[in-house]
């Protein structure tokens, strides 16, 4: 009884102790708390070892050592506990292990303490305090006494934990916000800087431009240097609308009071006092009610590119109503020809076949002179019937669709030269012919006559004692079949290689050539009707060289 008294008196004293330690030490570091602890028992208990092992919060991991009096006997890189001996104090809560124990030897072996006895407690879930005597084993008794203050020092370290975590917790939470907050602000920092677009901040309390990037000195011309920048710089005094821009400041401030940001249509002024147009974006600083940021966007090459395509689209218009005039122009042309030479044909015959007879009637008295009267009519009216018909054929051309069929060239060509045989044999012309397509799609009536007008030229211009050589050759393109008709004849000079496409336009009198004007302006117009195009190639007095396409996708 004796014994246990003093026992209980000596652990009450070792409680106070350790409270005045805790109380005259301001440190909450762990290991320091541990190292005052432990050398109390040390010193109070008469103990050979003493050592404190905080349970580790990952899982799987061993108790870790936080310190050991003598520290000589262990090292922090051992581990004395394994899972199964971990697991039964936890659920013991406290266990004396003499040399008989079941954990004896293990602990005994890691520890080089191989003899005495050993008190070990599981501190409020916290850690594992291990104790050795070598003189006189543990008691019952001293070991229930010992484990109130043995978890009064386990509750004021795991509340020591807890702090060291949530401050740990606290710091790494801050760091991470202050990481965030450095790369936001650095994101931000690049955007404001490497924008294209002028980007300031506004202050209204001191009415001035604080910060801006870069873009906004190239767009608005001013120099880095000049730190004090008011609003009045970069804006004319008037806005478009004549108003005054102060009084759009004002109500833009006033917008602003109700939203979020604003986008506007606003007129800038540079350094050098040019103004342009602008997209410009107030955005409201919520945080703050000193002013705002702005966003400004020159647009006055993009408003004189619209401008620019609004007046050509104007310019376009205009030219697509004259374009329609002229087409209606041009078919009521047509019709009114093909009604003209249409109606025209029974009065003309009517006055050939009338002058045929009069010449018939006139006895051997009829003088000279009457007779040519008589011819001049006669010859008048073949020559103005034959204009009539070429234009009819004409005002036809254009006045009728394409009857696209799969041609064979060759035998269309075939029969263009038969018609033309007596011509031919009269001029002892030599048509050689090479590298036609078999096949093409085209209206044949028209092709044929594009052939037919460009052939007789050939024969027509010729000349004075050379005999007619006549190539006419294809080619194919990638998207259109060419053709050309070459002749050796008169040639054609380079001023009027244009005008011969028009109708009744014609080089020579009826006299020196044949022809009514209108058979390579029907050319034209067919080759037009194909998708296609014809133009010459000529010298003057060597020859010309007729090209026409055709589009292979008709």
């Amino acid at each position: 009884m004796i014994v246990e008294d003093t026992e209980f008196q000596m652990i009450q004293n070792l409680s106070v102790l350790y409270e005045l330690s805790l109380a005259v030490s301001d440190s909450t570091d762990i290991r320091k708390n541990c190292e005052n602890f432990l050398n109390i028992l040390m010193s109070r208990k008469n103990l050979s070892f003493a050592g404190y092992w905080i349970f580790n919060r990952e899982k799987n991991r061993m108790p870790e050592l936080i310190h050991a009096v003598p520290f000589k006997n262990y090292t922090a890189g051992k581990t004395v506990f394994n899972h199964r001996f971990t697991h039964t104090l936890k659920k013991e809560g406290s266990l004396i292990i003499d040399i008989d124990s079941l954990f004896f030897n293990e602990i005994a072996e890691l520890t080089q303490l191989n003899y005495g006895s050993f008190l070990v407690y599981c501190t409020a879930s916290t850690g594992i305090l291990l104790l050795h005597r070598s003189t006189h084993p543990f008691s019952t008794f001293e070991k229930k006494q010992l484990n109130k203050v043995v978890q009064k020092f386990g509750s004021f370290t795991k509340e020591m934990i807890l702090q060291k975590t949530l401050l740990t917790r606290e710091n790494m939470l801050r760091e991470a916000i202050e990481s965030e907050l450095s790369i936001a602000q650095s994101q931000y920092r690049n955007l404001f800087d490497n924008a294209l677009d002028a980007v300031f901040l506004y202050d209204n309390n001191i009415n001035k431009i604080t910060h801006h990037n870069k873009a906004f000195e190239k767009i608005f011309g001013f120099n880095p240097s000049e730190e004090t920048l008011y609003p009045t710089a970069i804006m004319p005094q008037y806005q478009k609308d004549g108003k005054l821009s102060s009084k759009h400041i004002e109500a833009h401030n006033k917008m602003l009071e109700t939203c979020r940001s604003i986008r506007i249509d606003f007129l800038h002024q540079r350094a050098n006092g040019e103004q342009f147009e602008s997209e410009t974006t107030l955005i409201n600083d919520e945080g703050s009610k000193r002013g705002y940021l702005v966003i400004v966007k020159d647009t006055s090459k993009q408003k004189k590119q619209q401008a620019l395509i609004q007046q050509q689209l104007e310019d376009l218009n205009e030219q697509n109503e004259k374009l329609q005039q002229y087409i209606d122009s041009n078919k009521q042309l047509e019709n009114f020809a093909y009604m003209a030479s249409h109606d025209l044909q029974s009065p003309l015959r009517s006055v050939i076949g009338f002058a045929q007879l009069l010449g018939r009637t006139f006895t051997e008295d009829a003088t000279k002179t009457q007779k040519e009267y008589l011819d001049f009519i006669i010859s008048a009216s073949l020559n103005m019937q034959q204009l009539i018909k070429s234009l009819l054929e004409y005002s036809r051309i254009n006045s009728t669709q394409l009857e696209v069929k799969n041609i064979n060239i060759q035998n269309l060509l075939e029969v263009v030269i038969a018609e033309s045989h007596a011509i031919i044999q009269e001029k002892k012309a030599t048509v050689h012919i090479q590298n036609l397509p078999k096949t093409l799609r085209a209206d044949p009536t028209k092709l044929r006559q594009i052939f037919q007008n460009l052939l007789t030229n050939a024969l027509k211009f010729v000349q004075p004692n050379v005999t007619p050589t006549i190539h006419i050759t294809g080619e194919e393109l990638p998207e259109y079949w060419r053709f050309s008709i070459k002749d050796n004849g008169i040639g054609i000079k380079p001023e009027f290689q244009e005008k011969i496409f028009k109708i009744f336009q014609r080089l020579h009198t009826k006299q020196e050539y044949e022809g009514t004007g209108i058979g390579l302006a029907t050319c034209h117009r067919i080759a037009e009707q194909h998708s296609g195009d014809i133009y010459v190639e000529s010298e003057f007095g060597k020859g010309s060289t007729f090209y026409f396409t055709i589009r292979k996708d008709l």
